[in-house]
């Protein structure tokens, strides 16, 4: 970095700058805090928990935070308690407080209406007197892409033009790979700093209070729970018996991962194209010496609840374990860690779960997916800290839980613990070695399909009869029409050998058409012709070609008056 850019650093009252980044996932906010820094401080990966860096930059000591991003459309309700917490926590761990709040925004993407929402409620965490701290840095990874800050927000819409408003119009835009962006970014940080006198920003006592409590009890909550699930697993091992062949189903909402962590776990590779998973579907495979037989099933909707869902996809889950004869060993249960869990998630997951049976319960292990977003955060601080629904469905489960990683195939470790766990599910259910079928619900979902193949039938029926009357009818106008068309093409041909045998020596059969046309006699004939038959103009040109005396009396004579006439709206 220049020292002659920094020349005008030498005037600060101040001795030390801290700085706070915030933004949404993969806005490049750690990769600003590189460029600050002029080094490579910070990883560029996800994370769970903030992360602070100290540099020297021009003599003076700076401090930058980096937080979890969230997702971009998502709004504050729909985001982690984790992230929620870190991002107020992010504070604290700059005191007094951070004279600076970044708000990292890729230049690249559309900023919408949602998108803007979402910014000021994840900012509005920290509190109202905020915004006059924040200021909005555009990112680019290319400088032929490149954009200045006033065309950014130009070019953004009334949805952007209003967040860097609620900023104090302030913004900057940077080229994330070069290092000499960290100047000019940092002399933009001096006028907002003037701005405020030098002044650091003090989150509300009563927040930065709440947000240390929540934090202390997790982490307490959190132990115990590992504590006791430890116990518990060796309580289980003890009663572990041989066994070579697993049967799996996999429940879950759409987009919860269910069809990624089938390929993780038959190791196989993941096709984005397939779409969703509309019907059951088995996959088999050897791992560790297992015969493993995964049945995937159709994802309900995270905010509906089973009455909501389609009858063809509850039939689908209820169907599942008959595709694993006799029955399933485990259900796996698929959970996104990345995104919130409320009470209305739990009673959807409670509803469809419950569609199989009431008693399924015994046998489901909650599979968090997407556990690479974790980072250093144990499961047990994440379950821990989504409250009390999630709390919740841990304990239906008796504290079976698996994260998975959908980024990590192969023979891995977590393939290898997911199948301890399910062996473990299995030592601990005295009743039965697999999930017995209940043949009361299979029969009452035979019968409705039955119902349901019966209306198909008689609706296909139905559909059938319409088309023969439908072509009967047609049938019939059409020999009318035909009969109709024979009359006025003979009337139409004689007419059109007239203007031919009776036309001018020398004159071709068009100029005698356009002779005709130009007499007020031959108009009302021709019109006379075109109003009452127009339904037959389109299709005339058919009739001449395929008459001996046809295709040159068409051409040479009645094309050229048919193209002299009005058009036909058919």
């Amino acid at each position: 970095m220049a020292t002659s850019n920094l020349s005008e650093w030498d005037d600060w009252s101040i001795s030390q700058l801290k700085i706070v980044l915030l933004g949404g996932r993969n806005s490049g906010k750690s990769s600003v805090g590189n460029l600050i820094l002029g080094k490579e401080e910070f990883v560029t990966k996800e994370r769970t928990s903030c992360s602070r860096r100290l540099g020297v930059v021009a003599g003076r000591w700076i401090t930058v935070v980096d937080t979890p991003g969230w997702w971009c459309d998502f709004s504050a309700g729909d985001t982690s308690q984790l992230v929620k917490r870190e991002i107020v926590s992010s504070v604290s761990l700059c005191p007094p407080g951070p004279h600076v709040f970044l708000i990292v925004i890729k230049a690249s993407s559309a900023f919408s209406e949602r998108r803007r929402r979402a910014v000021e409620e994840h900012v509005a965490l920290l509190g109202d007197e905020v915004w006059s701290h924040c200021m909005v840095v555009f990112t680019s990874a290319d400088r032929f892409l490149h954009k200045g800050a006033e065309e950014c927000v130009e070019r953004g819409g009334a949805a952007l033009r209003r967040l860097t408003e609620k900023c104090g119009q302030r913004s900057h835009s940077v080229v994330l790979n070069e290092q000499t962006e960290g100047a000019a970014l940092l002399l933009k940080i001096q006028n907002l700093m003037s701005e405020n006198g030098n002044r650091a920003f003090e989150v509300e006592e009563s927040i930065s209070q709440a947000a240390a409590e929540e934090k202390r009890a997790v982490d307490q909550r959190a132990h115990l729970r590992l504590i006791w699930m430890k116990r518990h697993r060796a309580l289980l091992k003890g009663r572990l018996r041989p066994i070579t062949n697993i049967r799996i189903v996999l429940l879950g909402a759409k987009g919860s991962g269910k069809t990624s962590a089938l390929n993780t776990i038959l190791s196989r590779e993941c096709h984005r194209h397939l779409g969703r998973t509309a019907r059951c579907q088995v996959g088999e495979g050897v791992k560790f010496g297992r015969q493993l037989t995964v049945v995937d099933t159709p994802g309900w909707w995270m905010n509906y609840f089973s009455d909501e869902s389609s009858h063809f996809d509850q039939r689908e889950m209820v169907l599942s374990p008959s595709l694993c004869p006799p029955g399933p060993h485990v259900f796996l249960l698929t959970i996104r860690v990345d995104r919130a869990f409320t009470e209305t998630h739990r009673r959807s997951v409670q509803e469809h779960v419950e569609l199989i049976s009431e008693h399924i319960w015994s046998r489901v292990i909650l599979l968090f997916t997407f556990g690479d977003w974790l980072g250093a955060t144990t499961t047990e601080q994440y379950i821990e800290s989504e409250g009390t629904p999630l709390q919740w469905l841990v304990d239906r489960c008796s504290d079976r839980y698996h994260v998975l990683n959908s980024r990590t195939k192969g023979e891995g470790f977590q393939v290898r613990e997911l199948i301890g766990k399910i062996e473990e599910t299995m030592s601990g259910c005295c009743s039965s070695w697999h999930y017995e079928i209940e043949m009361k619900v299979l029969q009452e979902v035979e019968r409705r399909m039955k119902r349901e193949a019966e209306r198909v039938r008689k609706r296909l029926m139905k559909k059938e009869q319409q088309r023969r009357r439908a072509r009967a009818q047609l049938g019939e106008r059409v020999s009318m029409s035909l009969n109709h068309f024979r009359s006025v093409c003979s009337e139409f041909l004689t007419f059109g050998c007239k203007l031919l045998f009776n036309r001018e020596d020398g004159a071709s059969p068009g100029a005698q058409i356009d002779t005709c046309w130009g007499q007020e006699s031959g108009q009302k004939l021709l019109w006379k012709y075109h109003s009452q038959h127009r339904q037959f103009w389109h299709i005339l040109p058919n009739y001449f070609l395929h008459r001996e005396a046809g295709p040159h009396l068409w051409q040479e004579g009645v094309g050229a008056g048919h193209a002299r006439l009005p058009p036909c709206d058919l």
